[in-house]
Formats: structure tokens, C-alpha cells, sequence
């Protein structure tokens, strides 16, 4: 008798009943488990169920779990990596899995590696009408779409969220090498998107209509035929990127913009990325945004990026971001090797430093807030007072001194003439002196939880 049943009996014995206990489902090729394929497994399955699948090369695609809650997770080897292969191109190649069917967060997909999926949309997956699901630690790779969305399609409002996941190889002959996402949602946390490739915008990722949350992502050594061979940005009013790397990006085009990101009537806030040794032909080769595009660009570094024409680091059309605490360095470009901007742009610098960069370092008129740093010449390292038990950090730069918070003495100064003071322990009002008063503030705050 199946152990839902027995389970359920047991239950309804106990005045337990509609409390059925969650199921295992076990798929193994040799046959030592409930099934030997996959989509049988998922076909038993109901919502808390798990589905664990062995090691192998399962020639599977056209997945589903028809709208239920279920956990589908594969195997890993040693050291974390997937070692369950679902290879979508057999003789009748398709989409590896869908997602279609009104899935919720509670459907997940662990440790598998989705190959050789081919589609008109999301080769390797696809989302929508409404969909949700969770992709961790999984590969999908060499995956083709004959429109959009090579390694993954979604839209309607969708929301796939991807966790530790690798998107790489995948191709589509319009845009969304990598990931398509339209009208919906996108998280996506510490994934690597690498050697996807568009026909034209958005070699690794295209993103549309979405304010998606994107953190710790690697972008790196994706191709398009036209825009955005990292990312291409398109009417999303903000969305935050924070700790991404672009690197090595190439956009192809004779009039392509954007080797890294492209930004197109959009505002993103992007904090603490790096952008490096990403090319296009036009203008932006680590940055270009147009036609209002105002993002937030904060704690970034840019540098040894080329654009043929304009804006080795950053290209602005009809945008004006503003642009704090970053550095700028070693770009390179026929007119603003730095900065470019034309059309009424008009970005905000604060705490800025863009240096090193040819052939000159800023080509558009700019707001100065105050502690920019625009020279031939990037500036010599020099002594930080931290504020803290370090006290001093010798060779540091302006940059680095500011974005965590401490006090920059000057070029070419050794912690040893920097004066930087020891904190004094105890002082709490700060006044230098440690006595009752400092008591009675402690007392006072005592229990008092800190924003």
C-alpha cells in the first residue's frame, strides 16, 4: 500500500485527518528507486513533496510540475557541484522545464544541471502567467533560443528567483542571451552569467519592465550583436544591483552602446559593482545610458574598459545619474575616455575620482558636489585615519579611505605623520574625556536598540 495512504489512515486513526504527510519520491536509472525517469516522479508527487534524483544524464525535457509545490532536487559531488544532468536534445529537442502552470516560491529546483534545451523562448526554462519558482545551485547551459531568453524566458508577470546558479553557453538569435525577463519579477543572488550570446540586445541578460534585485552576480564574457552584451536595461524605474561584477563583456555592433550595461529609459540603483575590460564599437564600453535614464551609480569601480568612439568608462544620451564615490580609471576612448556625455546630459559627481584615462578624462558638462578628483594623473596613495582599533591605513587611496567611512590626510602621507588618533575607550560622549557623564549616557541609552 503507497505510505500516503498509510499515513493517512494513521492520521484519520488519531483525529488527524487532512494532515497527510509529505512524500519522497526517488528516480535512479539502474531501477533501485520509485522511478527511472523524471517526469513520472513529478506526475505522483503533490505539494510538499520531495523528488530526489541520482546522479546521471537523464535525456529528459518538457518537464512540469503542473502548478504543484514541489521540491526537485538533484545530486552533487564532493564539493558541491550538481552532478544530475537533464539533457534536452535528443532527437525531439525542447525546453528542459516549464514553469507555466501558477507555481508558487514553495517549487524548488536544486543541484541540476539543465543541458541542450532548445525553444522559441527560454531554451533551458521558461516562466509565466503568473509563475514562481526557485532555481539553487543549478547549471544551465548550451541551451538555445530561436527568439529570446537562451538559458531562460519569463514573463507575464513571472518571478523566478535564482540562488548560487550558473547560466553559460547559452545562445538567442534576438536578445536575452542568458536570461529574458519581462513583466514580472527577478531576484538573483551570487550567480555567474558567462559566455552567452545574443544576435542582438542583451548578451547575458535582457531585462524589461522589471525592478529586479540582483546581488554578488558575476556578468562576465558575454557577446551581443548590438546593445548590452552584459546586461541591457530596458523601462525599469529602478531595481537594484549591488556587488555585481561585469567583466570582459563585448558588444559587436557598428553601432552598439553598452559593453557592460546598457541602460535605456531606466533607473537603477547599481552600488558597489566593478566594471572591467568590457568593449563596444559606439559609445559606453562599461556604461551607457540614454533617454532619461537618471541611475544611481555609487562605491563603483570603472576601469580599463574601450569604447571606438565615446565614453571608454561611461556614455550618457539624455540621462544625467548621479555618480558618487566611484572611481574611474584607465578607459579608453576616441572623445571621453572617462565620461562622455551629450543631448543635455548632465550627471552629478560627488567624491569622485576619474583619472588616467585617454584620451582626456571628462567630455560633458557635469554638477559638481564636492570632493571629485578629475586629473591626467590618478592621485598617490596615502594615509586613512580609520576611527577605529586599526587607527591608520597607509598606501590607501581617497576612495577606498571614503567609502568606508574615514578621515583622508593627503597624498603620499605615511601613518606615521598622519596624526590619526588611538579611539578612546570608554568616552561615549565624546568629549575626550571619560568620566560620570559618560556613565549616566550609557545608563540612559541602556537597552536602546540602535537604528
Amino acid at each position: 500500500m503507497n505510505s500516503r495512504v498509510v499515513m493517512g489512515i494513521i492520521g484519520a486513526s488519531l483525529g488527524l485527518a487532512g494532515a497527510a504527510s509529505a512524500e519522497t519520491f526517488f528516480v535512479n536509472q539502474d531501477g533501485s528507486g520509485d522511478f527511472t525517469e523524471i517526469q513520472p516522479a513529478l506526475d505522483a508527487a503533490d505539494d510538499g513533496d520531495l523528488v530526489i534524483i541520482s546522479e546521471g544524464v537523464y535525456m529528459e525535457n518538457d518537464l512540469s510540475v503542473q502548478g504543484k509545490e514541489v521540491r526537485v532536487k538533484g545530486t552533487i559531488d564532493d564539493e558541491g557541484n550538481p552532478v544530475t544532468v537533464i539533457d534536452g536534445s535528443g532527437p525531439e529537442s525542447a525546453r528542459i522545464i516549464n514553469v507555466l502552470s501558477g507555481e508558487t516560491f514553495d517549487t524548488v529546483f536544486e543541484n541540476l544541471v539543465l543541458d541542450g534545451g532548445r525553444a522559441t523562448l527560454g531554451g533551458g526554462v521558461a516562466f509565466s502567467n503568473g509563475s514562481s519558482a526557485r532555481f539553487v545551485n543549478c547549471v544551465i547551459r548550451n541551451c538555445e533560443a530561436l527568439s529570446g531568453g537562451g538559458g531562460l524566458y519569463s514573463n507575464d508577470g513571472s518571478y523566478p528567483v535564482l540562488v548560487g546558479c550558473r547560466i553559460s553557453g547559452n545562445t538567442a538569435e534576438s536578445s536575452g542571451g542568458g536570461v529574458y525577463v519581462t513583466t514580472g519579477q527577478l531576484s538573483m543572488l551570487n550567480c555567474v552569467v558567462t559566455q552567452n550570446s545574443a544576435g542582438d540586445d542583451g548578451g547575458g541578460l535582457l531585462i524589461d519592465l522589471v525592478d529586479p534585485l540582483v546581488l554578488g552576480t558575476l556578468i562576465s564574457n558575454n557577446q551581443s550583436g548590438d546593445d548590452g552584451a552584459g546586461m541591457y536595461i530596458s523601462n525599469a524605474p529602478k531595481g537594484l544591483y549591488r556587488g555585481c561584477t561585469f567583466l570582459g563583456n563585448s558588444s559587436l555592433g557598428p553601432t552598439s552602446e553598452g559593453g557592460g550595461l546598457h541602460i535605456f529609459q531606466s533607473s537603477p540603483l547599481i552600488e558597489d559593482c566593478s566594471f572591467a575590460g568590457n568593449s563596444v564599437i559606439n559609445a559606453g564600453g562599461a556604461i551607457y545610458a540614454n533617454a532619461g535614464s537618471n541611475a544611481q551609480i555609487s562605491g563603483c569601480s570603472i576601469s580599463g574598459n574601450i569604447s571606438a568612439n565615446f565614453g571608454g568608462g561611461i556614455s550618457l544620451d539624455s540621462s544625467s545619474p548621479s555618480i558618487e564615490v566611484c572611481l574611474i580609471t584607465g578607459n579608453l576612448a576616441q572623445d571621453g575616455g572617462g565620461l562622455f556625455g551629450f543631448d543635455g546630459s548632465n550627471p552629478s559627481l560627488v567624491n569622485t575620482t576619474i583619472c588616467n584615462n585617454a584620451e582626456d578624462q571628462v567630455d560633458s558638462p557635469f554638477d559638481d558636489g564636492g570632493g571629485n578628483i578629475i586629473q591626467a594623473n590618478c592621485p598617490l596613495a596615502g594615509a586613512c585615519c580609520t576611527g577605529n582599533g586599526t587607527i591608520c591605513v597607509s598606501e590607501s587611496s581617497q576612495l577606498d579611505c571614503l567609502v568606508y567611512g574615514g578621515t583622508w590626510i593627503g597624498e603620499g602621507v605615511s601613518c606615521e605623520n598622519a596624526g590619526c588618533q588611538a579611539p578612546c575607550l570608554g568616552d561615549a560622549d565624546g568629549d575626550g574625556v571619560v568620566d560620570v557623564n559618560d556613565i549616566l549616557l550609557v545608563i540612559a541609552r541602556f537597552n536602546v536598540a540602535c537604528p
